[in-house]
């Protein structure tokens, strides 16, 4: 179980999250590709995520998903969402049997990221 009490992805149960989502990252986003850890709500599975820029300027911030450890490329699904300040962008990735992706963003701006929800 997750710590919000809901099934693990890896018990083999296909989960959707609430509307709002489980807040994942809140922070300033990396520039360089980072690990983003879903292992207490994931193993290997799809994940669907919101992406909030929270910059405070004009800038549109660009986010990318990449699968775990992957030398090139972007992740199961190729995605760079690209996002104005106070608005949100979705994506879909692939984690590694370990609940681990790797993400960053075009510019160290305020950002958050929501899991939606997963399937596995």
């Amino acid at each position: 179980m997750t710590p919000m009490g809901l099934p693990r992805a890896a018990d083999g149960v296909r989960v959707m999250a609430a509307e709002t989502g489980i807040e994942v990252f809140s922070g300033v986003a990396p520039t360089t590709k980072t690990d983003l850890d879903l292992s207490a709500y994931v193993g290997a599975a799809l994940v669907w995520l919101r992406f909030e820029n929270n910059s405070g300027d004009a800038t549109a911030q660009q986010f990318r998903t990449f699968f775990n450890g992957g030398s090139s490329g972007f992740s199961y699904i190729d995605r760079t969402t690209t996002v104005t300040d106070g608005n949100i962008g979705w994506a879909l990735a692939r984690t590694d049997v370990n609940g681990i992706l790797e993400w960053n963003a075009t510019a160290a701006k305020s950002a958050k990221v929501q899991i939606i929800g997963w399937w596995a």
